[in-house]
């Protein structure tokens, strides 16, 4: 709680110079770039699938699939790691910042301000805009694309 209000945390991360948000209970963890196995006819923003922590995870580039102009990845790209259910997904993103912790009300419902299947709402906060993405489309679109093993554990 901030001042007695209820608060939403979110980790932040930097996309095209933009701040996204993902709720904290949907991040498992971030991590620097690993070795990845291309996926064959899967579509330019799915770059592979990766072993983390014994369980294959797809992993995405947000830019590209958010419709944003790719750039190289290099050894320190972060994959920020999300979770829905037993499931996990990577995001390759530009950088992660912070946990941000706000009052709810400081995030806006995007419903009656523009359709998107991935937006889920935009928070501000002091002299920012964070757009925070609803993940479960991400999921979806990555499930059109199954990997074998990828809800086994080690």
């Amino acid at each position: 709680m901030i001042d007695g209000r209820e608060v939403v945390e979110l980790v932040v991360a930097r996309i095209d110079g933009r701040d996204y948000g993902f709720p904290v209970e949907d991040v498992v963890e971030v991590i620097a770039m690993i070795s990845l196995a291309p996926v064959p006819e899967s579509p330019a923003w799915l770059l592979g699938v990766a072993d983390v922590r014994g369980r294959m995870v797809p992993v995405v580039d947000l830019r590209a699939r958010l419709g944003l102009r790719s750039l190289p990845i290099g050894l320190t790209t972060p994959i920020l790691i999300v979770r829905r259910d037993d499931r996990w997904l990577g995001l390759v993103v530009d950088a992660v910042d912070e946990v941000l912790s706000l009052p709810a009300e400081a995030v806006d419902d995007m419903d009656d301000l523009v359709e998107s299947s991935v937006v889920a709402g935009i928070a501000r906060w002091h002299a920012r805009i964070v757009v925070v993405l609803e993940i479960a489309p991400l999921f979806s679109a990555a499930a059109i694309y199954p990997v074998p093993g990828a809800g086994a554990r080690a």
